[in-house]
This record gives structure tokens, sequence and C-alpha cells, in this order.
């Protein structure tokens, strides 16, 4: 009989059986269950490993070392990647956009985005690995005590995230006043959203500092890496949304399209590490957060080069970069009377 003379009903009670059918002709199942035993034991002898060592913090040293030394290489080549991508943007300009307000609005907000999705990152780690050491048996008081100590950190953490996420969602309130700034009430709505969302997360840490030897120990921990996991990828979401708003923003008042990606948004406003500014009239000008090279940036006569070298920070040892800091408001302060 054909299938298509089969009662519709009934060919569909058959398909599981043929579908399975066809699959054992294909897939050698016992093979499969022996990989799956293989792994199993194998990540049995990790668990092993890891009550001896804490492979995490030895790991977290090498990434360390290796992001501090991919810092340094990306100082001494920043101003051959500005080169490359803004050839097209003079130094004026750039000193001009970084003064104007709608651009100070939108890189503020970035910056508290990034710093937020930073700290949720570093939280989140800390709960996976406190979710390590909740699921290790409890065979001795030290385990006990590290995992105290843990739940202890991870409280304060998200406790300052909480407030952290709290003057992001007043940053986004301030800029929503303005007609010209993209915020609207749904955006106001997931600020809000977010801050709430931390407060339930740091009710569970808070339950977990007191009581880790509670039964429900292990499930909410893991409840909690979930929900922050989610939280961070909120944030994410947050700061790629303020980055498109910062290059809208410089692009309009350019009057040409500019690509700006996280990175770049940094490198185009502050890195004036090749920039030749004598011709650029700098009175008045906020240089907080300009980055410069003792060799490569060419400064107005009247500029006294120590002076700014004093009030700088080194990016790198040995660079010959440097950051204007804060305190130092504006090119007037340099000017060698």
């Amino acid at each position: 009989m054909l299938a298509l003379d089969i009662d519709p009903a009934r060919r569909l009670d058959l398909w599981p059986n043929t579908v399975m059918n066809d699959l054992h002709s294909i897939l050698d199942i016992e093979a499969g269950l022996r990989e799956v035993l293989l792994h199993s034991h194998y990540a049995t002898q990790l668990d092993g490993l890891h009550a001896l060592l804490d492979i995490e913090a030895g790991l977290g040293q090498i990434l360390l070392t290796k992001i501090s030394s991919m810092g340094e290489e990306r100082a001494e080549s920043r101003h051959c990647t500005y080169d490359e991508a803004f050839p097209a943007v003079g130094p004026e300009d750039r000193l001009a956009l970084r003064q104007h307000p709608r651009v100070r609005t939108s890189r503020r907000l970035l910056t508290r985005a990034l710093d937020h999705d930073h700290a949720l990152g570093l939280s989140l780690r800390l709960a996976r690995k406190l979710a390590h050491h909740v699921d290790r048996p409890q065979v001795h008081g030290h385990t006990r005590q590290r995992a105290r100590s843990l739940a202890h950190d991870l409280a304060f953490r998200l406790r300052t995230d909480r407030e952290r996420a709290t003057e992001l969602t007043a940053v986004l309130a301030r800029s929503a006043g303005s007609s010209h700034n993209p915020i609207g009430a749904g955006d106001l709505a997931r600020g809000l959203d977010h801050a709430r969302a931390l407060d339930l997360v740091l009710d569970l840490a808070h339950a977990l500092s007191r009581d880790l030897e509670h039964d429900l120990a292990g499930q909410l921990i893991h409840c909690l890496t979930r929900d922050l996991g989610d939280i961070h990828d909120a944030a994410r979401t947050l700061v790629a949304w303020a980055v498109t708003w910062v290059r809208d923003v410089v692009s309009e008042l350019l009057g040409r399209e500019v690509f700006l990606d996280q990175d770049m948004v940094y490198l185009f406003l502050d890195d004036f590490t090749t920039s030749d500014l004598r011709s650029v009239r700098l009175s008045d000008v906020e240089l907080e957060g300009v980055r410069w090279s003792e060799t490569g940036t060419w400064w107005p006569d009247d500029v006294d080069i120590e002076h700014v070298r004093a009030r700088s920070d080194v990016l790198a040892a040995g660079s010959g970069l440097w950051v204007i800091r804060s305190s130092a408001a504006t090119v007037r302060d340099f000017v060698d009377c």
C-alpha cells in the first residue's frame, strides 16, 4: 500500500517509528553512549583536579598578563589605527566634536554603560565561581569558608552594580528630556526593568550570604547566575545602542557618515598622538582625556610641554604616550606665560 493511501492521522502516528528506524540504520547509538560516558568520566576527573587546584585563578593570572601585554601593544600602535580609520577628519573638527553638548551627552551614557557592562561581567564570573564551590562536596571547613567569603563578595559587588544601574537610568532620564536625543519611554522602561532585575538578584545574593548550608543553596546560586547572565546580556545591548547613538550624532554634526564601533569611538574623540595642533586654536578647549605623544603630537608654540606632561598619566611605561587627567581643564593651564 502506498504511503499516500494511508489515513493522514495514521501516517502521523507511523512517522516517528519510521524516522527512528532510519536513524538506527545511520547512527551507531551504542558508540554514541560510550562517548558520552567517556566525557562523563573525564568531567569527574576534572572535578577531582578542581579540589586541588584553583584553575580559574591560574587562568585569570595568565589572561591578566596577556591583556596587559596587549594593552601596551595597542597603546604603541593606536596612532596607526587612527590614521587608517579617519584620514579625512582633522584634529580641529574632532576637538570641536568633543566639546559639543550632544556628543558629550551620548558619550557620557556610553561610558557609564561600558563601566556597568564590565562590572556585571566581573560579578557574573564571581557568581559562577561561587556556584562551583557550592556544588563541590563540603568535605572540610575551608571549602565552606571560601564559599561564604565568595557569597559576601558577590552581594557587595551586586549592591554596587545596583547603584550603577540606578545612575545609568538617571542618565537616560536626563537625556530623554532633550528633543535631540533618541531616548523614549521604552528605553527608560528598559532601564528601570534592568535596575529592578538587579534588585531581585541582589536579594538572592543576600539570602545565600546568610545561609549557604540551606538545602536550596545550590538552586539559588544557579538561579542567580542565570538571571545575572540575562542582565549582562541586556547591558551589552545597551552598550551597542549607546555606540550607535554616538556614531549617529557625530555623523550628523559632520554632515557625513563616520563608522565608529565601540573601540573607535574613544579613538576618534580622544586620540591625538599623531596630530599637528600648531594651527588649531586651543583657547578654552577642554583637554580632559586627550591622548598625546611625546614624538607625534605637535602643540602650539605657547604651550608648555613639561606642564602638559606633569598633568598627564603615562599609558604604558616607555611608550611615550600620555593621557591628560581630568584635573587639567583647558589649554590655558598649559600656556607658558
